[in-house]
């Protein structure tokens, strides 16, 4: 019973974990390039990674209008930002949701939306290795 309830956890923490993860890696990504095109890098990887999806939207549209072009540079570089986001997303899913089947909540989804892969590749194994 514990183990198709922490199936079904999972798969709804990577889901969550997922939109967001895709959300705001797009989003980061676009900016960067937006930067590197303009050749204007105003905020880092890292400032942006702390930076809610709403800001990092309004970020994002005033980028794009002082871009003329460069659209065609934006659309290819998506693809690996969102595969990147989509990793990430998961992690932070599983962790969120293993943390709420051992009823440990460890790490906020802002604390772990800060975090490397490898740090949530770790502290995802950490977190299994609690519900063992």
């Amino acid at each position: 019973m514990l183990q198709s309830v922490r199936e079904v956890g999972i798969e709804e923490g990577i889901e969550i974990g997922m939109k967001i993860g895709m959300e705001k890696g797009r989003l980061i990504g676009e900016i960067l390039v937006a930067q590197r095109i303009l050749k204007q890098p105003v905020y880092s990887e890292q400032e942006l990674k702390i930076k809610g999806i709403d800001e990092l939207k309004r970020l994002l549209s005033e980028t794009e209008m002082k871009l003329e072009g460069g659209k065609k540079m934006l659309q290819s570089v998506r693809e690996v930002d969102i595969e990147e986001g989509m990793k990430k997303g998961r992690l932070i899913g599983e962790i969120l949701m293993a943390q709420r089947v051992i009823r440990q909540a460890v790490y906020s989804e802002q604390e772990l939306e800060i975090k490397s892969i490898d740090e949530l590749k770790r502290l995802l194994a950490e977190t299994e290795m609690k519900m063992s």
